[in-house]
């Protein structure tokens, strides 16, 4: 998550032979499959006939297989189940094996190929349809993302198949003789090419194994020349990688890191390194942050359900009308559970735990680094027998001078986590599924993976953020605090008038000052050739050396132009001759931008004057006035406490949602992950959408709109309608007007519709992961409501249970790096297996969003999202 549009929250990123990355920068996801594209075969006339040809077949490119099919239904020949037998997970298996052989052709599998999936979990939708997921391995090593998924109805006919195997197992060079490279060997190429420098692979030694897995951590510290370390121990396992001329061996791996300088500078990404030859495969970035119990939290103690913030439900969902002022905090509630929403109940903590270290969650601050709960960190205690009761002041800081406030944050995160792992469990998101506990219960997965809760984390501000590695690992989620601005202004005195004007305020130099009576000196550079060498530069832009005037700055507050160089950089050469403050004009007519950083605090940190930011208007007015006579200014900046989004219960839901849909399909294109973001936002719509909410005037439909982090956004109350989005959630499209098309770059967005401050309107970023995962939400929020709304059939409750049956079924039969049609067609082939009223109704909503079905999709991986075309129509 990101304090201003669009939202950063789950950053995937990563190239090997394209870039070479900065000391300051992450690099870029990178598939080696990513720009493979086969010549397309054409369809058999027997193949042809087992697919419906009413709905669009997905291809992939790189290997030209499906990667969503609709199964025919003409089933004259398939596989048939009595119904008078009982179905069992076993005679589930054995149907699901008899279509793969029926369509084996399709997919290119023979016999050897078949034989290699391997039964992976049944997911029954009630008692409508059953998902068969099949992975792939070969003389018991893993092939990489290999997954097939098979949508079965309940008399065990096939309706579609997702994802799909790969079929070159007969050239697979599995023995231990064909992974020539060593797991160190494996680990040193992976953190070269993240960071560009050499780790000694004597330095690492096995630290533990389980199942597949080695853990490989340092038994020494690193060279000092090696700026970066490792934050925890290496995870690894042998892989078999598909690329077109066979089954690669290679290594999986997970690396964390961090800087030697600064702890901030810490990365975690997933590759897979070739066991053959050591090259670059992958690179994904992870980070995409029994006895009852009594909690004080904001949460209703009548349904546990988490309130949507400090806000509680009723203020501002739905947003109702512009307000005049901000929202107070309501009341904490004391919550007394043992388990949250689950059939199995079981326990959040056990009866001796005097901390928030559960197996679901642990949760803590993390004040200081390293990375992780260490010296300096702390749990919340308990303050009576089986009680965590801490109050929260708004007004004071979150830091260790007020250790009950940082408590009281870190029980809230912990009830919330705790709370989404048990809503999620009945519907599908169990141990076998992935989820994260630290004992499993002999139920499946892999043990020792509680999801690790970072409150109040060093590492940055206004953001929030979520790693995700595979089955068996913890996830992380980061909790930052995020900034708000209190009073900050600028009253300028010209020959004894006052003028006060609009101001930004910078993500560098202090956040609260207050400077009277200073002369303001325009800077000259006595340069107009930009650093780029155009012409047309401006010789007030402070990015060239030595300033000219440098003398008249010396104790003054410095008026400097926008544009050519960085805003620190300006900054800074004002700072170095004398400048007590910075005045940074707009150089075109729009609002004045925020002032963002390099993002390096050994660069940001320099910068130790004021600095304030001044529309194009301002910034004339002031040079004419200078013109004529001298000019001083009062500047003042005072900033409120920060807010907590520990709090933020949407936040902490969508950072949830992260770990839902990594764990469950497998996102390493810009799709998939705009996809992740759509659903996150979704399952947060989920839980903030009450039943009372259609008693409101203007939302009868679920019409009105609705918002994600309303608590932390800023301005506030000017934030409330869309929190962190450009738009608020909506079926109204004159207030979210987002179809399709709005995923691509280049495609303006309406200019009659009023947005979040600071959107832009060209479309330039619309394949940005949270601007194009709005669209995304947004097509999810018109089949939610569509459900709410056919009261006929469905109570509110059966409506909200039926859609989270969907949410994790649909992520089940989403195929790996999926385009949005693809993820669609899942959505819809579980609706039609469980009801087809559903089914119809999902279309129509869909179609209202450009998504109909002859609607055409990006390339997989396209990064730009171009190439879609808009359909309004449903089958």
């Amino acid at each position: 998550m990101h304090k201003t549009p669009p939202l950063l929250a789950l950053s995937i990123s990563l190239v090997f032979a394209c870039t070479s990355p900065s000391a300051s920068a992450l690099p870029a996801d990178y598939n080696v499959l990513d720009n493979t594209t086969l010549d397309s075969m054409a369809l058999s006339a027997e193949s042809a006939a087992l697919i419906d040809g009413s709905h669009p077949l997905h291809i992939d490119s790189s290997t030209q297989l499906p990667t969503f099919l609709w199964a025919a239904s003409d089933s004259a020949n398939r596989p048939r189940h009595s119904r008078s037998k009982i179905v069992t997970d076993t005679l589930i298996e054995q149907a699901a094996r008899k279509h793969l052989a029926r369509y084996a052709t399709l997919y290119q599998l023979g016999k050897t190929a078949q034989a290699s999936a391997k039964l992976q979990h049944v997911h029954h939708i009630g008692d409508s349809a059953y998902i068969v997921r099949l992975d792939q391995q070969v003389n018991g090593i893993e092939v990489f993302a290999s997954r097939m998924n098979l949508l079965l109805d309940r008399s065990l006919q096939l309706s579609a198949i997702s994802g799909h195997l790969a079929p070159q197992v007969t050239t697979a060079k599995s023995s231990s003789s064909s992974f020539r490279w060593t797991a160190t060997q494996a680990i040193a190429a992976a953190f070269h090419d993240l960071h560009q420098q050499d780790l000694p692979t004597k330095q690492l030694k096995l630290h533990k194994q389980q199942g597949a897995y080695q853990w490989y951590a340092l038994q020494a510290p690193l060279p000092a020349t090696v700026e970066h370390d490792l934050s925890k121990p290496v995870r690894i396992k042998k892989v078999l990688y598909p690329l077109a001329k066979g089954l690669e061996p290679s290594y999986y791996i997970e690396l964390s890191t961090k800087g030697t300088a600064t702890d901030r500078d810490r990365a975690n990404y997933a590759y897979v390194i070739s066991a053959a030859n050591g090259a670059l495969l992958l690179r994904s970035n992870m980070t995409h942050n029994d006895r009852a119990f009594t909690y004080r939290v904001w949460a209703d103690d009548a349904t546990l359900m988490p309130y949507d913030s400090p806000y509680g439900d009723d203020a501002l969902t739905p947003f109702q009308a512009a307000l005049a002022q901000p929202v107070s905090p309501i009341v904490s509630n004391l919550v007394t559970l043992s388990c949250g929403p689950i059939s199995t109940c079981d326990p959040w903590l056990p009866d001796t735990a005097t901390k928030t270290r559960g197996n679901n969650v642990e949760a803590y601050v993390d004040l200081t680094k390293p990375d992780g709960f260490s010296k300096g960190d702390i749990h919340a205690n308990r303050t009576a027998p089986y009680t965590f009761d801490y109050g929260y002041d708004f007004s004071v800081p979150d830091d260790f001078d007020h250790t009950g406030q940082l408590q009281a944050a870190i029980v809230q995160a912990f009830y919330t986590t705790n709370f989404m792992h048990d809503w999620l469990y009945d519907h599908g998101f169990d141990e076998l599924a992935g989820n994260g506990q630290n004992n499993n219960y002999r139920r499946g997965g892999i043990d020792g993976d509680r999801m690790l809760v970072e409150v109040n984390d060093y590492s940055g501000t206004d953001n929030a953020n979520m790693t995700t590695p595979l089955d068996g690992a913890s996830a992380t989620m980061q909790l930052f605090l995020w900034t708000h601005e209190g009073e900050k202004k600028l009253v300028v005195d010209v020959n004894g008038k006052k003028y006060s004007y609009t101001t930004t305020s910078a993500d560098f130099g202090p956040s609260n000052f207050s400077l009277s009576d200073k002369k303001i000196v325009l800077i000259d550079d006595g340069v107009t050739i930009t650093t780029s060498g155009d012409a047309a530069g401006s010789v007030y832009d402070a990015c060239q050396t030595p300033i000219v005037n440098a003398a008249d700055l010396a104790g003054a507050i410095a008026l400097i132009d926008r544009g050519d160089c960085k805003f620190v950089a300006k900054a800074k050469n004002a700072q170095d001759v004398g400048a007590i403050a910075v005045l940074i004009a707009n150089n075109k007519p729009d609002a004045m931008t925020y002032m963002a950083g390099t993002g390096d605090p050994a660069i940001d940190d320099t910068i130790s004057i004021p600095v304030l930011g001044i529309n194009q208007d301002t910034g004339t007015a002031l040079k004419q006035a200078l013109a004529q006579t001298t000019v001083t200014a009062m500047m003042v900046r005072k900033p409120e406490p920060p807010y907590n989004s520990a709090l933020d219960n949407t936040i902490v839901i969508h950072e949830w949602g992260h770990f839902l849909s990594q764990r469950l399909v497998w996102l390493n294109n810009n799709q998939g992950n705009s996809l992740g973001e759509g659903w996150s936002d979704f399952l947060a719509l989920l839980a903030i959408v009450k039943e009372q909410d259609r008693s409101i005037v203007g939302n009868e439909q679920f019409q009105a709109p609705y918002a994600v982090s309303q608590y932390v956004s800023s301005p506030q109350p000017a934030s409330y309608l869309s929190g962190i989005r450009r738009y608020p959630y909506s079926t109204d499209l004159s207030k979210n007007p987002l179809t399709f098309k709005y995923i691509s770059n280049g495609v303006a967005l309406p200019a009659d519709v009023p947005t979040a401050v600071g959107t832009d309107m060209t479309g330039s970023a619309n394949s940005e992961l949270h601007n194009s995962g709005e669209v995304w939400a947004s097509m999810l929020w018109e089949a939610y409501t569509a459900l709410l709304n056919d009261t006929a059939r469905l109570s509110f409750s059966e409506a909200q249970n039926r859609m989270l049956d969907y949410l994790v079924a649909s992520l089940k039969m989403t195929p790996a790096n999926p385009t949005f049609l693809e993820a669609r067609d899942a959505l819809l082939v579980v609706a039609k297996a469980r009801d087809p009223a559903d089914y119809a109704l999902f279309w129509q909503a869909f179609a209202k969003r450009g998504a109909g079905i002859d609607a055409k999709a990006p390339k997989h991986y396209s990064r730009n999202h171009a190439g879609v075309v808009e359909d309004f129509t449903t089958p």
